[in-house]
C-alpha cells in the first residue's frame, strides 16, 4: 500500500482527530507567519491613492483607495465627488460636448500632471502614494 505524506494509506480514511490536529497546528503556523494585522500597522506602507477634499486651503476630509486604480478611474471618482456639490443645471452644463458654447469646465481637471485635481470650491485632489 502507498502511504501519503501524513503516514496514512492512500485509500484508508484519515481519522477526524488527526485532521483537526493538523489544521490547528498549520492554522496557528499560518497566523504566526503571516500576522493578521494590516501591513500599515506593522510599519509596512502599502501603495494607495489618497483623495483629499478641500474648501479653499482647509482640508475637509480624505479617503483612501487601493493603488491598482488607474488615473482614469480616479478621475471619474473625483468628478463624481465634485458632482455632489453641484446643482443639476451645473452638472448638465459641465457634461456638454467640448465644442458646445454653453459648456462649463466645472467637471474638468484643474491641474496637469500630479496630483489629479477637480472642482473649484470645494475641490478634490488625488495623489498616488508609494
Amino acid at each position: 500500500m502507498v502511504e501519503n505524506i501524513h503516514g496514512y494509506h492512500a485509500n484508508a480514511p484519515i481519522p477526524l482527530k488527526s485532521v483537526t490536529e493538523h489544521l490547528k497546528k498549520h492554522t496557528l503556523d499560518y497566523i504566526i507567519y503571516h500576522d493578521k494585522q494590516p501591513r500599515e500597522q506593522r510599519g509596512i506602507m502599502m501603495p494607495k491613492w489618497l483623495i483629499t477634499e478641500y474648501d479653499g486651503t482647509k482640508e475637509l476630509g480624505s479617503y483612501e483607495l487601493p493603488s491598482n486604480y488607474t488615473d482614469v478611474e480616479i478621475e471619474h471618482i473625483l468628478q463624481r465627488l465634485v458632482c455632489r456639490k453641484l446643482t443639476q443645471h451645473e452638472i448638465i452644463s459641465a457634461s456638454r460636448r467640448h465644442n458646445d458654447k454653453t459648456r462649463t469646465a466645472l467637471l474638468d481637471r484643474t491641474t496637469s500632471g500630479k496630483p489629479l485635481s477637480f472642482g473649484e470650491n470645494p475641490h478634490f485632489t488625488a495623489i498616488h502614494q508609494d
